[in-house]
């Protein structure tokens, strides 16, 4: 048990200390499906940005819009065996931003430095994923990682634009 748990801390920390340009939200996205290919009870679903588009991910591709690489969305379905597991799944959310410059808001160097950091809920929570699977839990999962990259481009959004969020609100960005 503790070797497992030991190896799922490392894993967050191996992920959350890559370069940006390293794990990119495609390469880290593409990771996720690879690390639970084989396992029976789970399934990975990676939603591109004409996924994103369709399910009316507004703020998601917004930051996500002026990077090189496009944003993704990864749920992982962990469902294991057990009779009454999957009726009430708990759902944990990661935020993976891979780097973050700060948009056209840009940050200072001084606090642009970690900005590779910015995505270590996503590393946590797919450590916790493959953990539970590791370790056989009888609780289904649902694990969502929010990657992107916010970077500065000519698509980059801007203070003053007005986004519609997935829950149909339409929100003015102050900061990016």
């Amino acid at each position: 048990d503790a070797s497992r748990l030991g190896a799922a801390v490392n894993l967050a920390r191996h992920l959350t200390n890559l370069p940006g340009g390293t794990l990119t939200p495609t390469v880290y996205a593409e990771y996720a499906r690879e690390l639970f290919r084989g396992h029976d009870h789970v399934r990975v679903d990676v939603w591109d940005e004409s996924r994103l588009r369709a399910e009316g991910c507004g703020l998601h591709l917004a930051v996500g819009g002026a990077a090189e690489e496009p944003p993704r969305l990864v749920h992982i379905s962990y469902r294991p065996s057990e009779r009454g597991a999957e009726r009430r799944p708990v759902a944990l959310v990661g935020k993976g931003i891979t780097f973050d410059s700060g948009g056209l808001d840009l940050k200072p160097s001084s606090g642009m430095r970690l900005m590779k950091k910015d995505m270590g809920g996503s590393a946590a929570a797919l450590a916790i994923a493959w953990w539970a699977v590791d370790a056989g839990l009888p609780l289904a999962l649902d694990v969502y990682l929010a990657l992107a990259e916010n970077a500065v481009s000519s698509r980059s959004f801007r203070p003053g634009d007005i986004v519609k969020a997935r829950n149909g609100l339409a929100i003015e960005i102050h900061n990016t």
